[in-house]
Protein backbone atom coordinates (compact mmCIF):
# COMPACT_ATOMS: atom_id res chain seq x y z
CA UNK A 1 0.00 0.00 0.00
CA UNK A 2 2.92 2.40 0.70
CA UNK A 3 4.26 1.68 -2.78
CA UNK A 4 0.83 2.44 -4.24
CA UNK A 5 0.61 5.79 -2.44
CA UNK A 6 4.14 6.73 -3.49
CA UNK A 7 3.56 5.88 -7.16
CA UNK A 8 0.25 7.72 -7.26
CA UNK A 9 1.80 10.79 -5.67
CA UNK A 10 4.68 10.80 -8.16
CA UNK A 11 2.19 10.48 -11.02
CA UNK A 12 0.13 13.38 -9.73
CA UNK A 13 3.19 15.54 -9.09
CA UNK A 14 4.54 14.95 -12.58
CA UNK A 15 1.25 16.07 -14.12
CA UNK A 16 1.62 19.60 -12.75
CA UNK A 17 3.79 21.49 -10.28
CA UNK A 18 1.10 24.17 -9.85
CA UNK A 19 -2.38 22.76 -9.09
CA UNK A 20 -5.43 24.63 -10.30
CA UNK A 21 -6.79 24.83 -6.76
CA UNK A 22 -4.79 24.63 -3.54
CA UNK A 23 -5.82 25.57 0.01
CA UNK A 24 -4.54 25.24 3.55
CA UNK A 25 -6.65 25.11 6.71
CA UNK A 26 -5.66 24.99 10.38
CA UNK A 27 -8.13 23.82 13.02
CA UNK A 28 -8.07 23.73 16.80
CA UNK A 29 -10.57 21.50 18.64
CA UNK A 30 -11.35 20.89 22.28
CA UNK A 31 -13.95 19.15 24.42
CA UNK A 32 -14.73 18.57 28.08
CA UNK A 33 -14.83 15.22 29.90
CA UNK A 34 -11.94 13.76 27.87
CA UNK A 35 -13.78 13.68 24.55
CA UNK A 36 -15.06 15.79 21.66
CA UNK A 37 -18.83 16.30 21.32
CA UNK A 38 -20.53 14.21 18.63
CA UNK A 39 -20.90 16.85 15.90
CA UNK A 40 -17.24 17.85 16.06
CA UNK A 41 -16.00 14.39 15.00
CA UNK A 42 -18.95 12.69 13.22
CA UNK A 43 -19.00 12.64 9.40
CA UNK A 44 -15.56 14.30 9.18
CA UNK A 45 -13.85 11.54 7.15
CA UNK A 46 -12.20 10.21 10.30
CA UNK A 47 -9.98 13.27 10.70
CA UNK A 48 -10.80 14.02 14.36
CA UNK A 49 -10.73 11.33 17.04
CA UNK A 50 -13.67 11.43 19.44
CA UNK A 51 -11.47 10.23 22.33
CA UNK A 52 -9.00 13.14 21.97
CA UNK A 53 -10.21 16.00 24.13
CA UNK A 54 -7.89 18.52 22.45
CA UNK A 55 -6.12 18.52 19.10
CA UNK A 56 -4.68 20.78 16.44
CA UNK A 57 -4.73 19.86 12.77
CA UNK A 58 -3.57 21.21 9.46
CA UNK A 59 -5.05 20.20 6.10
CA UNK A 60 -3.59 20.77 2.66
CA UNK A 61 -5.98 20.29 -0.28
CA UNK A 62 -5.16 20.45 -3.96
CA UNK A 63 -6.80 19.39 -7.20
CA UNK A 64 -6.47 19.97 -10.90
CA UNK A 65 -8.07 18.91 -14.18
CA UNK A 66 -6.64 18.42 -17.67
CA UNK A 67 -9.14 18.37 -20.56
CA UNK A 68 -7.32 16.50 -23.34
CA UNK A 69 -10.12 17.06 -25.84
CA UNK A 70 -13.91 17.38 -25.88
CA UNK A 71 -14.36 13.73 -24.88
CA UNK A 72 -11.45 12.98 -22.50
CA UNK A 73 -10.65 14.60 -19.16
CA UNK A 74 -7.98 13.76 -16.58
CA UNK A 75 -8.12 15.04 -13.00
CA UNK A 76 -6.58 14.43 -9.58
CA UNK A 77 -7.01 15.51 -6.00
CA UNK A 78 -5.42 15.18 -2.60
CA UNK A 79 -6.14 15.99 1.04
CA UNK A 80 -3.10 15.72 3.32
CA UNK A 81 -3.75 15.91 7.06
CA UNK A 82 -1.40 16.49 9.98
CA UNK A 83 -2.74 16.15 13.53
CA UNK A 84 -1.15 17.01 16.87
CA UNK A 85 -2.87 15.39 19.85
CA UNK A 86 -2.13 12.47 22.20
CA UNK A 87 -0.15 11.08 19.28
CA UNK A 88 1.03 12.97 16.21
CA UNK A 89 0.00 11.70 12.78
CA UNK A 90 0.45 12.54 9.11
CA UNK A 91 -1.67 10.82 6.47
CA UNK A 92 -3.56 11.21 3.22
CA UNK A 93 -7.30 11.39 3.77
CA UNK A 94 -7.70 11.60 0.00
CA UNK A 95 -5.28 10.91 -2.84
CA UNK A 96 -6.77 9.96 -6.20
CA UNK A 97 -6.69 10.27 -9.95
CA UNK A 98 -9.68 10.15 -12.30
CA UNK A 99 -10.11 9.52 -16.01
CA UNK A 100 -13.34 10.51 -17.79
CA UNK A 101 -14.20 9.51 -21.31
CA UNK A 102 -17.61 10.42 -22.75
CA UNK A 103 -20.04 8.33 -20.70
CA UNK A 104 -17.47 6.45 -18.57
CA UNK A 105 -15.43 7.27 -15.47
CA UNK A 106 -12.43 5.47 -13.91
CA UNK A 107 -11.13 6.50 -10.46
CA UNK A 108 -8.25 5.09 -8.44
CA UNK A 109 -7.01 5.95 -4.95
CA UNK A 110 -8.57 7.22 -1.74
CA UNK A 111 -11.59 9.42 -2.40
CA UNK A 112 -14.65 10.30 -0.36
CA UNK A 113 -18.27 9.98 -1.32
CA UNK A 114 -19.71 13.16 -2.82
CA UNK A 115 -21.30 15.44 -0.22
CA UNK A 116 -25.11 15.33 -0.16
CA UNK A 117 -27.77 17.52 1.44
CA UNK A 118 -25.38 20.34 2.46
CA UNK A 119 -23.63 17.96 4.90
CA UNK A 120 -26.73 17.94 7.11
CA UNK A 121 -27.60 14.24 6.80
CA UNK A 122 -26.60 11.88 9.58
CA UNK A 123 -25.16 9.47 6.98
CA UNK A 124 -24.99 11.45 3.71
CA UNK A 125 -28.32 9.88 2.72
CA UNK A 126 -26.73 6.39 2.67
CA UNK A 127 -27.35 4.35 5.82
CA UNK A 128 -24.63 1.81 4.91
CA UNK A 129 -21.72 4.00 3.79
CA UNK A 130 -21.32 7.60 4.91
CA UNK A 131 -18.55 10.20 5.17
CA UNK A 132 -17.82 9.21 8.77
CA UNK A 133 -14.69 7.11 8.24
CA UNK A 134 -11.52 7.81 6.31
CA UNK A 135 -11.79 6.76 2.62
CA UNK A 136 -10.11 3.44 1.85
CA UNK A 137 -8.05 2.76 -1.31
CA UNK A 138 -10.17 1.49 -4.20
CA UNK A 139 -10.68 1.34 -7.93
CA UNK A 140 -14.03 2.53 -9.23
CA UNK A 141 -15.52 2.37 -12.70
CA UNK A 142 -18.94 3.64 -13.64
CA UNK A 143 -21.08 5.98 -15.67
CA UNK A 144 -20.20 9.65 -15.86
CA UNK A 145 -23.34 10.81 -14.08
CA UNK A 146 -26.79 9.67 -15.19
CA UNK A 147 -27.13 8.34 -18.74
CA UNK A 148 -30.43 8.52 -20.58
CA UNK A 149 -32.16 5.38 -21.75
CA UNK A 150 -35.11 7.44 -22.94
CA UNK A 151 -34.17 11.09 -23.71
CA UNK A 152 -35.29 13.52 -20.96
CA UNK A 153 -37.30 10.78 -19.23
CA UNK A 154 -35.51 7.62 -18.06
CA UNK A 155 -31.83 7.48 -17.02
CA UNK A 156 -29.50 5.29 -14.97
CA UNK A 157 -26.32 5.57 -12.91
CA UNK A 158 -23.96 2.59 -12.48
CA UNK A 159 -20.96 2.23 -10.16
CA UNK A 160 -18.64 -0.74 -9.58
CA UNK A 161 -15.80 -0.70 -7.03
CA UNK A 162 -13.13 -2.93 -5.54
CA UNK A 163 -11.24 -1.72 -2.49
CA UNK A 164 -8.93 -2.83 0.30
CA UNK A 165 -9.37 -2.19 4.03
CA UNK A 166 -5.71 -1.74 4.86
CA UNK A 167 -5.97 -0.78 8.53
CA UNK A 168 -5.23 -3.01 11.53
CA UNK A 169 -8.28 -5.27 11.71
CA UNK A 170 -9.53 -8.70 12.78
CA UNK A 171 -9.39 -10.15 9.25
CA UNK A 172 -6.22 -8.82 7.67
CA UNK A 173 -6.34 -7.38 4.15
CA UNK A 174 -10.12 -7.55 3.88
CA UNK A 175 -11.48 -6.59 0.47
CA UNK A 176 -14.55 -4.35 0.17
CA UNK A 177 -16.67 -4.69 -2.95
CA UNK A 178 -19.36 -2.17 -3.85
CA UNK A 179 -21.76 -1.84 -6.74
CA UNK A 180 -24.83 0.30 -7.21
CA UNK A 181 -27.54 0.76 -9.81
CA UNK A 182 -29.86 3.76 -9.65
CA UNK A 183 -32.77 4.37 -12.04
CA UNK A 184 -34.26 7.87 -12.40
CA UNK A 185 -37.58 8.79 -14.02
CA UNK A 186 -38.19 12.42 -14.95
CA UNK A 187 -41.60 13.88 -15.77
CA UNK A 188 -42.09 15.70 -19.05
CA UNK A 189 -41.93 19.11 -17.39
CA UNK A 190 -38.91 18.17 -15.27
CA UNK A 191 -40.69 19.30 -12.11
CA UNK A 192 -40.67 15.80 -10.56
CA UNK A 193 -37.98 13.10 -10.54
CA UNK A 194 -38.28 9.62 -9.01
CA UNK A 195 -35.12 7.65 -8.24
CA UNK A 196 -34.84 4.08 -6.99
CA UNK A 197 -32.05 1.56 -6.82
CA UNK A 198 -29.76 -0.64 -4.76
CA UNK A 199 -26.31 -0.30 -3.19
CA UNK A 200 -24.55 -3.58 -2.42
CA UNK A 201 -21.42 -4.03 -0.28
CA UNK A 202 -19.39 -7.20 0.37
CA UNK A 203 -16.46 -7.75 2.70
CA UNK A 204 -14.52 -10.69 1.31
CA UNK A 205 -11.21 -12.53 1.34
CA UNK A 206 -8.40 -11.73 3.74
CA UNK A 207 -6.64 -13.71 6.45
CA UNK A 208 -8.67 -14.76 9.50
CA UNK A 209 -6.82 -15.28 12.83
CA UNK A 210 -8.50 -18.69 13.30
CA UNK A 211 -9.50 -19.95 9.84
CA UNK A 212 -6.46 -18.64 7.97
CA UNK A 213 -6.77 -17.47 4.37
CA UNK A 214 -10.42 -17.11 3.37
CA UNK A 215 -11.57 -17.87 -0.21
CA UNK A 216 -10.26 -15.22 -2.57
CA UNK A 217 -10.49 -14.34 -6.26
CA UNK A 218 -11.39 -17.92 -7.19
CA UNK A 219 -14.80 -17.34 -5.53
CA UNK A 220 -15.20 -13.74 -6.68
CA UNK A 221 -18.41 -14.39 -8.63
CA UNK A 222 -19.98 -15.97 -5.55
CA UNK A 223 -19.08 -12.94 -3.46
CA UNK A 224 -20.50 -10.32 -5.81
CA UNK A 225 -23.65 -12.33 -6.58
CA UNK A 226 -24.50 -13.04 -2.94
CA UNK A 227 -24.25 -16.83 -3.35
CA UNK A 228 -23.48 -19.48 -0.78
CA UNK A 229 -19.87 -20.51 -0.29
CA UNK A 230 -18.37 -23.69 -1.70
CA UNK A 231 -16.54 -26.50 0.08
CA UNK A 232 -13.50 -24.25 0.62
CA UNK A 233 -15.55 -21.73 2.64
CA UNK A 234 -16.21 -21.94 6.37
CA UNK A 235 -19.39 -23.81 7.30
CA UNK A 236 -21.47 -20.72 8.13
CA UNK A 237 -20.72 -19.24 4.69
CA UNK A 238 -21.72 -22.54 3.07
CA UNK A 239 -25.07 -22.50 4.89
CA UNK A 240 -25.81 -18.82 4.27
CA UNK A 241 -24.02 -16.42 1.89
CA UNK A 242 -20.28 -16.09 1.46
CA UNK A 243 -18.60 -13.01 2.91
CA UNK A 244 -20.21 -10.14 4.80
CA UNK A 245 -23.07 -9.02 2.55
CA UNK A 246 -24.96 -5.81 3.30
CA UNK A 247 -26.31 -2.67 1.67
CA UNK A 248 -29.47 -0.64 1.17
CA UNK A 249 -32.31 0.17 -1.17
CA UNK A 250 -32.88 3.81 -2.16
CA UNK A 251 -36.15 5.51 -3.01
CA UNK A 252 -36.21 9.27 -3.64
CA UNK A 253 -38.64 11.87 -4.99
CA UNK A 254 -37.39 15.30 -6.12
CA UNK A 255 -39.66 18.30 -6.63
CA UNK A 256 -38.13 21.25 -8.48
CA UNK A 257 -39.57 24.76 -8.63
CA UNK A 258 -38.13 28.04 -9.94
CA UNK A 259 -36.94 29.11 -6.48
CA UNK A 260 -36.60 25.94 -4.38
CA UNK A 261 -36.02 22.19 -4.47
CA UNK A 262 -37.55 19.56 -2.20
CA UNK A 263 -36.34 15.96 -1.79
CA UNK A 264 -37.86 13.06 0.09
CA UNK A 265 -35.75 9.92 0.42
CA UNK A 266 -35.73 6.50 2.08
CA UNK A 267 -32.60 4.43 2.66
CA UNK A 268 -33.62 0.88 3.61
CA UNK A 269 -30.83 -1.36 5.03
CA UNK A 270 -30.32 -5.06 4.46
CA UNK A 271 -27.77 -7.43 5.97
CA UNK A 272 -28.79 -10.75 4.43
CA UNK A 273 -31.52 -12.33 2.30
CA UNK A 274 -34.28 -11.57 4.81
CA UNK A 275 -33.46 -7.87 4.60
CA UNK A 276 -33.27 -7.97 0.82
CA UNK A 277 -36.71 -9.58 0.85
CA UNK A 278 -37.98 -6.71 3.06
CA UNK A 279 -38.62 -8.79 6.17
CA UNK A 280 -37.20 -5.77 8.03
CA UNK A 281 -39.57 -3.30 6.39
CA UNK A 282 -39.84 -1.17 9.54
CA UNK A 283 -36.14 -0.24 9.47
CA UNK A 284 -35.35 2.86 7.42
CA UNK A 285 -33.67 6.21 7.24
CA UNK A 286 -36.32 8.75 6.15
CA UNK A 287 -35.29 12.23 5.06
CA UNK A 288 -36.89 15.45 3.83
CA UNK A 289 -34.53 18.08 2.42
CA UNK A 290 -35.27 21.65 1.33
CA UNK A 291 -32.83 23.85 -0.60
CA UNK A 292 -33.17 27.37 -1.92
CA UNK A 293 -31.80 28.28 -5.34
CA UNK A 294 -30.78 31.66 -3.95
CA UNK A 295 -27.15 31.41 -2.82
CA UNK A 296 -27.63 34.33 -0.37
CA UNK A 297 -30.86 33.13 1.29
CA UNK A 298 -30.97 33.46 5.07
CA UNK A 299 -32.22 29.84 5.18
CA UNK A 300 -30.42 28.17 2.31
CA UNK A 301 -31.24 24.57 3.23
CA UNK A 302 -33.08 22.55 5.84
CA UNK A 303 -33.26 18.83 6.57
CA UNK A 304 -35.14 16.53 8.91
CA UNK A 305 -34.43 12.80 9.20
CA UNK A 306 -36.00 9.94 11.15
CA UNK A 307 -33.81 6.91 11.80
CA UNK A 308 -35.16 3.48 12.92
CA UNK A 309 -33.23 0.18 12.95
CA UNK A 310 -34.74 -1.78 15.84
CA UNK A 311 -36.63 -4.48 13.92
CA UNK A 312 -33.84 -6.28 11.97
CA UNK A 313 -36.31 -8.92 10.66
CA UNK A 314 -37.28 -9.74 14.27
CA UNK A 315 -35.39 -11.70 16.89
CA UNK A 316 -34.14 -15.27 16.45
CA UNK A 317 -37.33 -16.92 17.73
CA UNK A 318 -40.89 -17.12 16.41
CA UNK A 319 -43.91 -16.48 18.61
CA UNK A 320 -44.27 -20.26 19.22
CA UNK A 321 -40.70 -20.48 20.51
CA UNK A 322 -39.22 -22.12 17.44
CA UNK A 323 -35.95 -20.91 15.97
CA UNK A 324 -36.08 -18.28 13.23
CA UNK A 325 -32.75 -18.12 11.35
CA UNK A 326 -33.95 -15.15 9.27
CA UNK A 327 -34.09 -12.85 12.31
CA UNK A 328 -31.46 -10.65 13.99
CA UNK A 329 -29.95 -9.07 10.88
CA UNK A 330 -27.38 -7.38 13.17
CA UNK A 331 -26.58 -4.47 10.84
CA UNK A 332 -22.91 -3.65 10.17
CA UNK A 333 -21.72 -6.66 12.24
CA UNK A 334 -20.55 -10.09 11.09
CA UNK A 335 -19.36 -13.26 12.79
CA UNK A 336 -16.28 -13.53 10.57
CA UNK A 337 -15.37 -9.93 9.68
CA UNK A 338 -16.57 -8.42 12.97
CA UNK A 339 -17.77 -4.83 12.42
CA UNK A 340 -17.87 -2.41 9.46
CA UNK A 341 -15.23 -0.10 10.93
CA UNK A 342 -12.23 1.50 9.24
CA UNK A 343 -9.46 3.15 11.27
CA UNK A 344 -11.75 3.02 14.35
CA UNK A 345 -14.65 4.85 12.64
CA UNK A 346 -17.96 3.33 11.59
CA UNK A 347 -18.25 3.30 7.80
CA UNK A 348 -22.04 3.56 7.99
CA UNK A 349 -24.10 5.99 10.04
CA UNK A 350 -22.15 7.34 13.07
CA UNK A 351 -25.24 6.45 15.14
CA UNK A 352 -23.87 2.89 14.95
CA UNK A 353 -21.43 3.23 17.85
CA UNK A 354 -18.93 0.64 19.08
CA UNK A 355 -19.56 -1.28 22.29
CA UNK A 356 -15.98 -0.52 23.35
CA UNK A 357 -12.92 1.30 22.05
CA UNK A 358 -11.39 -1.74 20.34
CA UNK A 359 -11.20 -1.36 16.53
CA UNK A 360 -13.01 -4.68 15.99
CA UNK A 361 -15.69 -4.10 18.62
CA UNK A 362 -19.27 -4.93 17.54
CA UNK A 363 -21.48 -1.97 16.69
CA UNK A 364 -24.64 -1.11 18.55
CA UNK A 365 -27.29 -1.05 15.85
CA UNK A 366 -30.82 -0.99 17.33
CA UNK A 367 -31.49 2.74 17.24
CA UNK A 368 -34.30 5.25 16.75
CA UNK A 369 -34.06 9.01 16.58
CA UNK A 370 -34.31 12.33 14.76
CA UNK A 371 -31.79 14.59 13.04
CA UNK A 372 -32.54 18.20 12.13
CA UNK A 373 -30.28 20.74 10.44
CA UNK A 374 -30.30 24.22 8.90
CA UNK A 375 -27.82 26.26 6.86
CA UNK A 376 -27.98 29.81 5.57
CA UNK A 377 -26.34 33.16 4.98
CA UNK A 378 -26.27 36.16 7.31
CA UNK A 379 -24.73 38.23 4.51
CA UNK A 380 -22.78 37.61 1.32
CA UNK A 381 -19.69 36.52 3.26
CA UNK A 382 -21.13 35.12 6.53
CA UNK A 383 -22.46 31.56 6.60
CA UNK A 384 -24.24 29.80 9.48
CA UNK A 385 -25.20 26.21 10.30
CA UNK A 386 -27.16 24.53 13.11
CA UNK A 387 -27.57 20.82 13.80
CA UNK A 388 -29.74 19.04 16.40
CA UNK A 389 -29.86 15.28 16.96
CA UNK A 390 -31.73 13.20 19.49
CA UNK A 391 -31.88 9.41 19.56
CA UNK A 392 -32.12 6.27 21.68
CA UNK A 393 -29.62 3.42 21.51
CA UNK A 394 -31.06 0.02 22.47
CA UNK A 395 -27.78 -1.87 21.94
CA UNK A 396 -28.08 -5.10 19.94
CA UNK A 397 -30.29 -8.18 20.25
CA UNK A 398 -27.46 -9.95 22.10
CA UNK A 399 -26.36 -6.93 24.19
CA UNK A 400 -29.50 -5.11 25.25
CA UNK A 401 -29.31 -1.71 26.90
CA UNK A 402 -31.86 -1.59 29.74
CA UNK A 403 -33.00 1.11 29.83
CA UNK A 404 -32.18 2.47 26.37
CA UNK A 405 -29.39 5.04 26.29
CA UNK A 406 -30.64 8.51 25.35
CA UNK A 407 -28.49 11.05 23.53
CA UNK A 408 -28.89 14.68 22.51
CA UNK A 409 -26.26 16.47 20.42
CA UNK A 410 -26.23 19.98 18.94
CA UNK A 411 -23.92 22.16 16.88
CA UNK A 412 -23.81 25.88 16.01
CA UNK A 413 -21.35 27.12 13.42
CA UNK A 414 -20.47 30.46 11.82
CA UNK A 415 -18.00 30.98 8.98
CA UNK A 416 -16.71 34.18 7.41
CA UNK A 417 -15.12 34.59 4.00
CA UNK A 418 -12.96 37.69 3.65
CA UNK A 419 -13.99 39.95 0.75
CA UNK A 420 -10.50 41.35 0.20
CA UNK A 421 -8.27 38.32 0.86
CA UNK A 422 -8.59 34.57 0.13
CA UNK A 423 -9.01 33.98 3.87
CA UNK A 424 -11.83 32.22 5.74
CA UNK A 425 -12.53 31.95 9.45
CA UNK A 426 -14.83 29.55 11.25
CA UNK A 427 -15.99 28.94 14.80
CA UNK A 428 -18.17 26.08 16.07
CA UNK A 429 -19.71 25.24 19.43
CA UNK A 430 -21.14 21.81 20.26
CA UNK A 431 -22.83 20.09 23.18
CA UNK A 432 -23.73 16.50 24.09
CA UNK A 433 -25.99 15.22 26.82
CA UNK A 434 -26.67 11.51 27.23
CA UNK A 435 -25.32 8.04 27.94
CA UNK A 436 -24.26 6.62 24.55
CA UNK A 437 -20.50 7.39 24.52
CA UNK A 438 -19.79 7.03 28.25
CA UNK A 439 -20.62 3.37 28.99
CA UNK A 440 -24.13 4.22 30.09
CA UNK A 441 -23.20 7.07 32.43
CA UNK A 442 -25.16 10.30 32.06
CA UNK A 443 -22.67 12.89 30.78
CA UNK A 444 -22.82 16.47 29.58
CA UNK A 445 -20.01 17.49 27.27
CA UNK A 446 -19.23 20.78 25.54
CA UNK A 447 -16.62 21.66 22.98
CA UNK A 448 -15.58 23.97 20.21
CA UNK A 449 -13.59 24.34 17.02
CA UNK A 450 -11.74 27.31 15.51
CA UNK A 451 -10.50 27.16 11.93
CA UNK A 452 -8.53 29.44 9.62
CA UNK A 453 -8.29 28.76 5.89
CA UNK A 454 -6.29 30.26 3.04
CA UNK A 455 -6.76 29.66 -0.70
CA UNK A 456 -3.61 30.16 -2.75
CA UNK A 457 -5.19 30.48 -6.20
Amino acid sequence: MKKYIFLLFITIHSMSAFPQQISLESSFLGGTNDQLPFWLWANQLGRYRLDHSASASMELRANDAYPLNKAINLSWGTRLNATVSHGNSLYFTELFAQFQWKICRLSIGRFAEEEQFDELSISNGNISYSRNARPHPKISIGTNGYLYLIPDRLSFNLDYEEGLLDDSRYVEKTHLHHKSLLIKYRTNSGVFEITSGIRHYVMWGGKHPVYGNLPGWEDYLKYISGSSGGSNAIITDQENVIGNQYGNYLFQIDWHTLKNDLQFYISHPFEDHSGMELANLKDNLYGLYFSSRSSNAFVRSALIEYFYTKDQSGDSYNSDGSSDPSGVDNYMNNGIYQSAVYHSFTMGSPFFSQLNSHNNSPLTNRISGFNFGLTGNISSNYFWKCQFTTFKNFGTYSTVFEPARNQFSALAEVRRQSKKLPLSFGISAAIDNGRVWDNGEQTTRTGGKISIGYRFN
